[in-house]
């Protein structure tokens, strides 16, 4: 599995050394509104508040400007964007990134997959030769048997066989 996170960090560390000799520190996260896509970044903002590379930048006029820049040299790199649909530089100069479907879907089987065959070949180990007894409907005998009973019924039964 590989870590996006990481991905995101690298290239654009890789963009903004064409740009720069210095350490931009910024910050790749999670937005909490999924409208601003998977992954966020503040490189470019990040950049521009650095008054010593803007001032030896002044290619830019706006950190969205410089956003931009930084946008259209990642979508050129069709290694990086094998994991996304989209990358997009949004006002005031963040760089939003929207993972593919495809990827998610990879990485969900992939991650689906082996937890299923470690919890399948634990619990043939764990219940092997073991005589197990599931009592799943147990309705009160002094109360009216309705179909809340039902679910745990068919729970029971479906566990059983």
């Amino acid at each position: 599995m590989t870590d996006v996170k990481a991905e995101i960090i690298s290239i654009l560390r890789q963009s903004l050394a064409e740009f720069t000799k210095e350490e931009i520190n910024f910050l790749v996260e999670e937005p909490e509104n999924e409208n601003f896509g998977d992954y966020f970044s503040n490189a470019a903002l990040a950049f521009w508040a650095n008054k010593e590379s803007r001032i030896k930048n002044q290619k830019w006029k706006s950190p969205l400007e410089l956003a931009q820049k930084i946008v259209n040299s990642i979508i050129h790199d069709s290694k990086f964007m094998i994991h996304f649909d989209r990358v997009e530089a949004v006002k005031p100069g963040f760089i939003n990134f929207y993972l593919s479907q495809e990827y998610l879907i990879a990485q969900l089987s992939l991650v689906s997959g082996k937890t299923l065959l470690r919890y399948v070949h634990e619990t043939e180990r764990s219940f092997a030769g073991r005589r197990i007894m599931v009592e799943f409907t147990d309705p009160n005998p002094f109360k009216e048997f309705h179909i809340g009973h039902l679910y745990s019924n068919t729970v029971g039964e479906s566990v059983s066989r």
